[in-house]
C-alpha cells in the first residue's frame, strides 16, 4: 500500500489537507508515511505488528506554464515518482501491494493542444508502468484560455460569479 500525489500547487494543498486530516500522531516525516493502527481482528498469523505503515509521496509536476505568454514546460514523470510507483514499499517487499495515486493537470495550461498532449503523456506513462491493479485518480482543472474574464477583477461581480456565463472566468 502506497499513496502518491503528483501535480501543481492545488495538489500540494490537497496533500497537506490529507496529512492534516490524520494529524501528527499518525504521520511520520522524512519520508512521509501514514501509520495506521490495526484492529485486533485484522492481525494475520505472521504479523507481529499492530500497525501498518503506508508510504506517502508528494511532488510538484513540470507541466504547463504559469502565465499565458511564458514558455511551455512539457509534462513528464520525475525519476522519484517513477521509482515510487514502480517499486514495492520498503516495509512490504511483496508484489501484491497496490498504489493509490492522485494526479492533477490543467490549471497551468493556456493552450488546449498542449493540455491534450501532456494528458496523453501522463496516460502513456501510467500505461508503461504496467500496474493495472493500482488506483489512479485524475483531478483535472479547466485549462486557462484567452479572453478569460475577469480581465479586471475589480469590475467582476463576485456575488453572481459565473452562473450567467459559465466557464468565462
Amino acid at each position: 500500500r502506497k499513496i502518491a500525489f503528483y501535480g501543481d500547487s492545488l495538489t500540494e494543498s490537497q496533500f497537506k489537507s490529507f496529512l492534516n486530516l490524520f494529524g501528527t500522531s499518525f504521520i511520520t516525516s522524512s519520508p512521509h508515511s501514514l501509520v495506521c493502527p490495526l484492529q485486533t481482528g485484522m492481525l494475520s498469523n505472521n504479523s507481529l505488528s499492530s500497525t501498518v505503515e503506508i508510504p506517502l509521496f508528494f511532488q510538484r509536476d513540470s507541466g504547463g506554464s504559469p502565465f499565458p505568454h511564458d514558455p511551455r514546460s512539457e509534462y513528464s514523470f520525475s525519476p522519484e515518482l517513477l521509482s515510487f510507483l514502480q517499486n514495492p514499499p520498503i516495509s512490504g517487499g511483496h508484489d501484491n501491494y497496490r498504489t493509490l495515486a492522485i494526479f492533477n493537470i490543467g490549471a497551468h495550461y493556456h493552450n488546449t493542444s498542449w493540455y491534450h498532449e501532456d494528458m496523453n503523456v501522463l496516460l502513456h506513462s501510467l500505461q508503461n508502468i504496467g500496474r493495472s491493479n493500482d488506483i489512479y485518480f485524475f483531478r483535472t482543472n479547466v485549462p486557462g484560455h484567452r479572453h478569460c474574464n475577469p480581465t479586471n477583477p475589480k469590475t467582476f461581480d463576485w456575488i453572481k460569479g459565473t452562473r450567467d456565463v459559465p466557464y468565462n472566468n
